[in-house]
């Protein structure tokens, strides 16, 4: 079924019918997109469900959402619940207000996990309607692979016991939403049945500045805590990698980095070394200054969405191997790759200093962005996945 017979559909049943198809989303916050952490994702999936005229109400179990968010202006029949910022109003808020909802829409395992606890006791929260889980990632990787990178050992024993647990929070639920293929091919082979991906939404803005009007080299993303990926990766980066550039460019140059920052260690590196332009609204600035960008993760789930972003702006990254196989980038291809403090200065500067590669990369990588992150697609895709089951019995 296209998008456009979904709609004409859509528009069938709201003319016969006082109300529209109902979505309770759940997850930790209002998706900002300044916050990272998957909001530019959640958003754009918040969005497709508007565009489509679902009446969407969001449940914010971290964060108490602003009810002014200027970007609620944009996005017609989305209510925000007034909560406390936590889970413990959840179960009674299901209570209350199960029976207003058609399809019910979860984010991240500790919210999924939340909601089975107020589940098993009252089964009637989810009787006829459809559950989906945007399960993103198998988060649990990222926890394991950050032990390794610090050389904190987790037994085997432990690692699939933890993944196992992480997947079988979806049972009983009727679609799963990944990423990739390498998630989604691990809830499959937990026994789920329905497994969909969907990865991003990412609208061209390919910078038409030449390489020799760029100078900067360019992190994006909020570094919250020292613990976070974000803050590892930025720290990796300046004290293995920068170094060593320094050294063979003969040249001062600093990581410009964009993006709410509360770490300690990145703010004791603002000496030079870090050029912090904090949280910004627009990056299409730094984007055009930035002559490459860089992705030095370590531990990470799902896909590196501040990857797809920088591609989409028309600046060629650096990554790790991690994020390539995330990805499914090749070297010397979509992205120039590397893991080691050497093997990624190198590649850094090969980037930095040769236009042509420099243009080469920037531009597959942009096919590759527009041609996985569709606007169209995604939508699509979302409306395919809320047309099927308890709600396309709505639209016959």
């Amino acid at each position: 079924m296209s998008l456009a017979d979904i709609a004409f559909r859509l528009r069938d049943w709201n003319a016969a019918h006082p109300r529209k198809p109902r979505v309770l989303m759940i997850d930790d916050w209002f998706p900002d997109p300044m916050i990272g952490a998957g909001a530019p994702r959640a958003l754009q999936l918040l969005r497709a469900l508007s565009r489509l005229q679902f009446s969407v109400t969001h449940f914010s179990t971290l964060e108490a959402p602003n009810a002014k968010h200027a970007l609620l202006k944009s996005m017609p029949g989305v209510k925000l619940v007034k909560t406390s910022g936590n889970l413990s109003p959840l179960a009674d808020y299901l209570r209350r207000n199960c029976n207003a909802f058609d399809a019910i829409l979860i984010s991240r395992p500790h919210n999924l996990e939340a909601f089975n606890n107020a589940v098993r006791d009252n089964p009637s929260f989810i009787s006829g309607k459809l559950t989906v889980y945007d399960a993103e990632a198998v988060f649990s990787q990222r926890d394991i692979l950050r032990s390794a990178a610090l050389n904190e050992s987790m037994p085997s024993k432990q690692i699939q016991e933890t993944i196992q647990h992480e997947l079988a929070l979806a049972d009983g639920f009727d679609i799963v939403l990944t990423v990739n293929e390498a998630n989604a091919t691990l809830f499959r082979s937990a026994g789920h049945s329905d497994v969909r991906v969907l990865r991003h939404a990412v609208p061209p803005c390919k910078g038409e500045r030449p390489h020799s009007e760029r100078r900067d080299i360019l992190f994006v993303g909020p570094t919250y805590s020292d613990e976070t990926p974000n803050t590892d990766s930025v720290i990796w980066f300046v004290d293995s990698v920068l170094p060593i550039i320094r050294t063979q460019m003969q040249r001062s140059i600093a990581l410009t980095l964009a993006g709410k920052s509360n770490a300690a260690k990145v703010a004791a590196r603002a000496d030079g070394r870090i050029d912090q332009r904090g949280p910004l609204s627009d990056l299409s600035q730094v984007y055009h200054a930035a002559r490459v960008f860089v992705a030095p993760t370590r531990f990470a789930a799902g896909i590196p969405l501040k990857v797809y972003e920088a591609a989409a702006h028309g600046v060629p990254c650096v990554i790790t191997s991690l994020l390539a196989s995330q990805l499914d980038w090749q070297h010397e291809s979509e992205a120039l790759v590397a893991d080691t403090p050497q093997a990624f200065a190198q590649q850094t500067m090969r980037l930095y200093d040769n236009a042509e590669l420099w243009e080469r990369v920037r531009t597959a990588a942009f096919d590759r962005t527009l041609r996985d992150c569709s606007a169209d697609h995604f939508e699509q895709t979302v409306a395919t996945i809320f047309s099927d089951s308890a709600i396309q019995e709505l639209l016959r």
